[in-house]
């Protein structure tokens, strides 16, 4: 907002026939005075950007931990751990090279065991990335009790307690309980960085809830990772993202 007198240099600018939004990035730095006072005119940058459509976002990159031991066999592993086998190495290694280019303002890293070698894996490949944060909070969901059994044995109980996430799984966590966690580090993550780009390692169910609750596929919409995928989430202002598959 222009406060004051600003002289008639600023009226026949504002009136020029050529004045159009690009103008705004010209003149945000720009000093107009008259006889009495100066004023810079601050905050049109912004202003600028956001009439042109590039206001600043904030770029998530989401990395799921390789496939493990205990996703060959079949078990559901929650917040337990196995290695990462040989075909989970290489996927990974690809998933580094479509990485590589990038830079990163931050990493963040679910503190399982599995995710924690992913992201080693990833740092041999790419130097000069920030120091990681080793979270709890990007953690897969605890399966409680059901933790070691076999997924396609306890599938069914999985989809109930999905269709209730106010009951928690056994000694584990409910769904609520799981997405106000995600839902949490975002926000963290959004206050802190406003824009730039930052990198995740995790795991599926930290993946599948952050798309449902920010780019709002549909509640039957089968979410699928594949073992060379890097997500690519844009974040509006509004909390609002869009999703990319790289």
């Amino acid at each position: 907002r222009l406060r004051g007198r600003v002289g008639r240099r600023r009226n026949l600018f504002l009136k020029s026939p050529s004045f159009n939004y690009a103008g705004l990035f010209y003149i945000r730095e720009s000093v107009f005075y008259d006889s009495k006072m100066s004023i810079q005119l601050e905050g049109l940058s912004k202003i600028g950007n956001i009439i042109m459509g590039q206001e600043n976002k904030l770029r998530v990159a989401l990395v799921r931990h390789g496939e493990t031991i205990g996703n060959v066999q079949g078990i559901v592993q929650g917040q337990s751990d196995t290695p990462l086998t040989a075909r989970g190495i290489e996927s990974t290694l690809r998933k580094a090279e479509k990485i590589r280019g990038m830079e990163f303002d931050a990493v963040f890293c679910s503190d399982l065991s599995r995710t924690v070698e992913t992201l080693k894996l990833i740092q041999g490949k790419i130097t000069g990335l920030p120091d990681p944060v080793h979270t709890r909070d990007l953690r897969e969901i605890d399966f409680g009790d059901l933790t070691g059994r076999m997924k396609k044995e306890i599938m069914p109980t999985i989809l109930e307690h999905k269709k209730a996430p106010d009951v928690p799984y056994p000694n584990g966590e409910s769904g609520g309980q799981f997405i106000a966690r995600v839902k949490g580090f975002f926000k963290m993550l959004m206050d802190r960085h406003k824009e730039g780009q930052i990198l995740l390692v995790t795991h599926f169910g930290v993946m599948e809830t952050a798309a449902r609750q920010f780019t709002g596929p549909p509640s039957y919409e089968n979410i699928h990772i594949g073992p060379n995928d890097v997500w690519r989430m844009t974040f509006s202002h509004d909390w609002s993202a869009t999703r990319e598959v790289l």
